[in-house]
């Protein structure tokens, strides 16, 4: 849920003194929830405008996140799109949400507008729907604590390309006595269909191999034995 939002110029600052500013064209949306409501309410927007990839979210950098003043540092996140930087998501700093006498946490966003509209589908385009039935697995895969979701998911559409009809998120467990520490499992659905035939059992089974394959390359992750 957004509260409040505003589509505004941004004049950022030029690399060098000299340097004129950067005008940058921007949507700012501030939520009076927590961090992960405002992270769905973004996710949505980049839905609608049928971006190509999933918004990706990367951690902050010590020293940068503490230079924005007024910003939790520990809640703060760049926005991503294919790799390209869209902006922010974070949390109000607790100090300055008292200072401003907000009634609770408060999450706020900026991102590029022009970036957005870049990878953005502005004019859908009719997808013919496949009469064969799907095949689904589930993959149980250890990775590094330090993977993010969305960094598995774009591992397993890169393995698999147009046979794959979809990828689930499932859960997370982590077990340190088996797995070691700073590893954890993630569960996954996918579902995996033929356009123009029934795929086999066997095709089933190699493309599973690839999307193992590309995401032991890719992340590091491996199969739960």
């Amino acid at each position: 849920q957004a509260d409040l939002f505003e589509i505004a110029h941004l004049y950022l600052p030029g690399s060098q003194t000299a340097d004129l500013p950067t005008e940058q064209y921007t949507l700012g949306v501030v939520s009076g929830h927590d961090f992960f409501v405002l992270k769905g309410v973004l996710d949505t927007i980049a839905t609608r405008l049928g971006l190509r990839e999933p918004l990706s979210y990367r951690s902050i950098g010590t020293a940068d996140a503490q230079r924005a003043r007024g910003l939790d540092p520990n809640r703060m996140v760049e926005v991503h799109a294919a790799g390209e930087w869209l902006g922010y998501l974070a949390v109000i700093d607790a100090a300055l949400g008292k200072e401003l006498k907000l009634p609770g946490e408060t999450s706020v966003a900026e991102l590029s507008i022009p970036g957005l509209l870049r990878h953005a589908t502005l004019v859908p385009t009719q997808k013919s729907i496949s009469p064969f039935p799907s095949i689904q697995r589930d993959l149980n895969l250890i990775v590094a604590e330090t993977i993010r979701w969305a960094d598995l998911e774009s591992a397993v559409r890169a393995a698999v390309g147009g046979e794959l009809a979809g990828v689930t998120y499932r859960e997370t467990y982590r077990d340190p006595a088996k797995d070691g520490p700073d590893r954890k499992r993630i569960l996954l659905s996918v579902s995996l269909q033929k356009p123009d035939a029934t795929l086999t059992g066997g095709e089933a089974d190699a493309l599973v191999a690839s999307i193992l394959d590309g995401c032991e390359r890719a992340v590091g992750a491996k199969l739960l034995a």
